[in-house]
């Protein structure tokens, strides 16, 4: 008997997701006006600073298994170095890098002062990384 209700009372319902209307976001626009300045006889210019994820380089100074090693690195590279600093798990591995350089020259020029601060392991590696566009915007004038 328990059979025969459940056979019976189950429907058939089709679901057809191309069919369904979905409403689009409705995102803020995001004005940077922040940085206006005057160019002579020019309109007045708007610098994009947003980062963004691109191909690049870092520079890669130690590699251990024990997170407080890494992390002892980072704490003394952080008051030697005016570059970003971050420590990388990449299972079972802790890496400590600097830097987020476009070019490869800016990673072997960091690489030769860290050599200089006794770091003679460190070498370059290829990695996202996040960069600034430094694009200048045109606007019109008010």
């Amino acid at each position: 008997m328990l059979m025969v209700s459940t056979l019976f009372c189950q429907t058939k319902e089709e679901f057809d997701p191309s069919r369904l209307k979905d409403i689009p976001p409705k995102w803020p626009r995001i004005n940077h006006s922040f940085m206006k300045y005057k160019m002579g006889s020019l309109d007045s210019s708007v610098v994009d600073t947003s980062l963004k994820e691109m191909n690049g380089f870092r520079v890669q100074v130690f590699a251990t298994r024990f997170s407080h090693s890494a992390d002892s690195i980072k704490a003394g590279l952080d008051e030697k170095v005016n570059e970003d600093v971050s420590i990388v798990f990449d299972a079972p591995v802790y890496k400590v890098r600097v830097g987020n350089f476009v070019t490869r020259n800016e990673a072997e020029n960091m690489k030769i002062n860290l050599v200089k601060f006794g770091y003679d392991t460190a070498w370059i590696v290829r990695s996202k990384v996040l960069a600034r566009k430094y694009r200048l915007i045109e606007t019109r004038k008010h």
